[in-house]
């Protein structure tokens, strides 16, 4: 009922509905899973329709550190993990404001992680991040395009050949 309420998904989703694939999400679940357009399986567990495979992953991650600190673990405890990494600086800096938007989230972890999967596709939409289906359009365009750049060119080429033909 949740992912009903979240928002309609898009024209051309395939969801897994348990043995049954449907066009829309499954009424009975509250996490989804999604057919990924860029990968070609069903590789994407989300809670809101519209939630690509990137934010639905990140969200996902999140989680574990939302419940460990649900269940009173420091926020301080946790910074410090994420200063222990070795990734970039920009990478910790990234990690500790999801942290901060995390300790501020309350509800049930469904709740939470349909927070942060749409705080997520903001944060993409407002900073000219692409989504998982612009990407898959750009490439189906991508490849329209060649298609209709080969089909020209072999329309040129036989076009060529009857005139070589024509002037024997």
């Amino acid at each position: 009922m949740l992912a009903a309420a979240a928002g309609p998904a898009h024209a051309g989703d395939l969801f897994k509905c348990g043995t049954t694939f449907q066009d829309r999400p499954c009424a009975d679940r509250a996490v989804q899973q999604r057919f990924s357009l860029t990968q070609g399986e069903f590789a994407i567990q989300q809670v809101n329709p519209d939630t690509d495979r990137d934010c639905a992953r990140v969200a996902a991650d999140a989680m574990g550190w939302w419940q460990r600190m649900a269940a009173g673990e420091t926020k301080q405890r946790l910074n410090a993990e994420i200063q222990a990494r070795p990734i970039e600086r920009q990478q910790k800096s990234l990690l500790r404001d999801v942290l901060n938007v995390l300790g501020e989230m309350r509800g049930q972890p469904v709740e939470v992680r349909s927070q942060l999967e749409s705080r997520c596709m903001a944060y993409k939409r407002n900073h000219g991040y692409a989504t998982e289906r612009e990407v898959a359009r750009s490439t189906d365009a991508d490849v329209w395009r060649a298609e209709a750049e080969a089909r020209r060119a072999e329309a040129e080429a036989r076009q060529a050949e009857a005139r070589a033909r024509f002037w024997r």
